[in-house]
C-alpha cells in the first residue's frame, strides 16, 4: 500500500524505515488480548506480572512443584500503572476468577508469592487482528 503524500508535518519526529528499537517492551500474550471477559486493568497487570514472572523464572523462584513464583507488591504496580490501588486489588481479583492467577499468603509481614496460569490459546487468525482502513486491510 502507498502512503499518502502529506500536506502537512508534525512538530515532532516520526518513526522512519530505519529506526532501532533499543527500548525494552512488555509482551502481552495475544490470548489475553482475545479474552472478552477480562477488563484492560486486568490484561494490564497480567502483562505486568508475566515480564516479572520471566524475570523470577531466571532467577530460579520456584517452590516444590517447580513452579514459578513472583512478588509484585500492589502498590508498586499501582505506581508503575499511575492508578489507585484498589483497581490493582480488583484487576487481581479478576484474574483469580478467570483461574489465571494464585496468590500464596506469606504470613504476617511476608509478602505475598503470586502464581501465574496460562489461559486457554484462542483462535487468532490474522484476519481477525487487522484493521481495515476503507476496502484494505492493514497488516500488523
Amino acid at each position: 500500500m502507498e502512503a499518502v503524500p502529506m500536506k502537512e508535518r508534525p512538530p515532532y519526529p516520526l518513526l522512519t524505515a530505519s529506526h532501532r528499537v533499543e527500548a525494552d517492551f512488555y509482551q502481552m500474550p495475544r490470548w489475553l488480548l482475545a479474552r472478552q471477559d477480562l477488563s484492560l486493568d486486568a490484561k494490564l497487570v497480567y502483562m505486568l506480572l508475566y515480564d516479572r514472572f520471566r524475570l523470577s523464572q531466571k532467577n530460579g523462584w520456584v517452590n516444590e512443584h517447580s513452579e514459578v513464583y513472583l512478588i509484585y507488591p500492589r502498590q508498586e504496580l499501582a505506581q508503575t500503572l499511575g492508578v489507585h490501588r484498589k483497581r490493582i486489588t480488583a484487576a487481581m481479583r479478576e484474574l483469580a476468577a478467570a483461574s489465571l492467577l494464585w496468590e500464596q499468603n506469606g504470613g504476617y509481614s511476608v509478602a505475598n508469592q503470586i502464581y501465574l496460569a496460562w489461559g486457554e490459546p484462542v483462535d487468532i487468525s490474522e484476519d481477525n487482528l487487522s484493521v481495515s482502513c476503507g476496502n484494505s486491510p492493514l497488516p500488523f
